[in-house]
C-alpha cells in the first residue's frame, strides 16, 4: 500500500496594513517639513531670492558705559538695507556736549570708503542723511557709498556743516518724513530703516499773550473751549493763530526767555503718537520696516524712544548713551 503525503507549506500571510500606514505616515510627515521650510524660506525671500529678512538685533539696552555711538552706530548699519539716519539738532544737542559725539559717528559711517583700513564697510548698504527742528531737512538723499564718490563728499560737507538751532524738536513729524522718503523709494528687495539720536522730546512750547486771547477766527482748526491767541514764527516774522486752552497755560521754562506776561502752551507734533505708531506698524508702503531709536543723557524721552524702536514691522533697538 501506497501512502502520499499531501504537503500544503506554511500558512500563508495576510496583507500587513499596518506596516503601509506607517510608511505612509513617515512620508507624510517629511512631506509637512518639507512645506515649512519652504515657507520659511519664502517669507524671508522676495520674489528673486533676495535675502530681506529682518537682522536679529536682540533686547533693547543701555550702551555700556563707554561705549563710543560711532560703535552703536555701526551695529546698525546692515548690508541690503535702505537706513535713513535722523538727527535731532536742537539747540540742547549742542548745549548738552552731543554734537562733536554726533558728527565724529555720522562720519565714521563713511569712513571705511574714504579710507579702506579704518574699517569694514557695509558693502550693499544705502544711507540718506536729515535733521531735525520744528521742520525736517534732507541733507543728503538715499545713496550707496560704495558706487559714488559724490556721494560720500555730500555727506563728509553736510556732517561737518551740521549745526544746531534754537527750535524745538518735533520728533513724531520727522520720523514721518523719513517714513515717507523711504516709501518714495518703494524697494521691496531691502530692509528699510530709520536710526532716530535725539536728546529730548517731542515738541515744544508755544509763548501765548493771555490778554490778546479771542475767539479763533472760521480757518482756525480749534477744538471746543479752545481760544486763540497770535504768535510770531521764529523764521520769518509772519503771525500767525495758536488755538489753546485757557486751562492748558504754564509758566515759561526759564530758558526760553519770554517777556513778562507771557506764558506758554505745549506745542507737540502735528502727527500724534497714535498715528505715527500705526504708520510705522503697517507694512503696506514701507516693507520690512525697522526702527533703531538712540537717545542722549537724562532729558530724553526713553519710554518713547522705546515705542518707537517697537513699533516697526519688525522690532528694532532702542539705545540710552549718557555721553
Amino acid at each position: 500500500m501506497v501512502t502520499y503525503h499531501i504537503s500544503y507549506g506554511e500558512p500563508r500571510r495576510g496583507f500587513d496594513y499596518k506596516k503601509l500606514l506607517a510608511v505612509l505616515g513617515i512620508l507624510l510627515a517629511l512631506l509637512i517639513l518639507a512645506a515649512i521650510a519652504y515657507g520659511i524660506y519664502w517669507l524671508v525671500t522676495d520674489e528673486n531670492g533676495i535675502d530681506i529678512a529682518a537682522p536679529d538685533f536682540g533686547a533693547s539696552e543701555e550702551a555700556p558705559t563707554g561705549t563710543p555711538l560711532n560703535e552703536v552706530l555701526a551695529s546698525l548699519y546692515f548690508d541690503n538695507t535702505n537706513t535713513v539716519f535722523l538727527v535731532d539738532v536742537s539747540r540742547s544737542i549742542e548745549d548738552g556736549g552731543n554734537l562733536p559725539v554726533v558728527k565724529k559717528a555720522l562720519l565714521d559711517v563713511v569712513l571705511p570708503y574714504v579710507d579702506p583700513n579704518s574699517g569694514t564697510a557695509a558693502e550693499n548698504s544705502r544711507a540718506a542723511l536729515m535733521t531735525f527742528t520744528d521742520e525736517t531737512d534732507p541733507l543728503v538723499e538715499m545713496s550707496s557709498f560704495g558706487e559714488s564718490g559724490e556721494a560720500v563728499a555730500a555727506w563728509l560737507s553736510a556732517v561737518n556743516d551740521m549745526e544746531t538751532h534754537d527750535k524745538p524738536a518735533y520728533i513724531h513729524d520727522a520720523v514721518k518724513d523719513a517714513h515717507g522718503l523711504l516709501e518714495e523709494l518703494d524697494d521691496p528687495t531691502r530692509s528699510n530703516a530709520i536710526v532716530l539720536l535725539t536728546d529730548g522730546s517731542d515738541g515744544g512750547f508755544s509763548v501765548i499773550d493771555p490778554a490778546s486771547a479771542t475767539v479763533c477766527p472760521p480757518d482756525i482748526d480749534a477744538a471746543e473751549g479752545q481760544v486763540c491767541s497770535r504768535v510770531s514764527s521764529e523764521a520769518n516774522g509772519d503771525e500767525a493763530y495758536v488755538p489753546f486752552n485757557p486751562a492748558s497755560l504754564q509758566e515759561c521754562p526759564h530758558q526760553l526767555g519770554v517777556a513778562p506776561g507771557r506764558a506758554c502752551v505745549d506745542s507737540p507734533s502735528v502727527t500724534t503718537e497714535a498715528e505715527l505708531l500705526s504708520l510705522l506698524g503697517s507694512d503696506d508702503k514701507v516693507s520690512t520696516l525697522i526702527v533703531h531709536t538712540i537717545g542722549f543723557g537724562q532729558e530724553a524721552d526713553q519710554t518713547l524712544l522705546k515705542l518707537l524702536a517697537k513699533a516697526g514691522k519688525h522690532e528694532g533697538r532702542y539705545v540710552f548713551a549718557d555721553h
